[in-house]
């Protein structure tokens, strides 16, 4: 399922990327940061031909800073 709801159900302040960020979702929302952590990743892969894949390790207190 994708975590980002499409734009017909978004609202609210502009988010990083510039588009409205979706409405407050209490179960979503705990994962988001991690989520776009994940996908800024997976956006770097082609600048060095890589597999288009982000992952974020997750620690009991904040998601982990690992690349590679």
């Amino acid at each position: 399922m994708d975590p980002t709801p499409s734009p017909a159900v978004r609202t609210g302040r502009p988010g990083p990327d510039g588009r409205p960020e979706p409405p407050h979702d209490p179960v979503r929302d705990r994962w988001r940061p991690a989520m776009r952590l994940a996908l800024a990743e997976a956006a770097r892969a082609p600048e060095t031909g890589d597999v288009p894949v982000g992952a974020v390790v997750l620690g009991p207190v904040a998601p982990f800073g690992l690349r590679g």
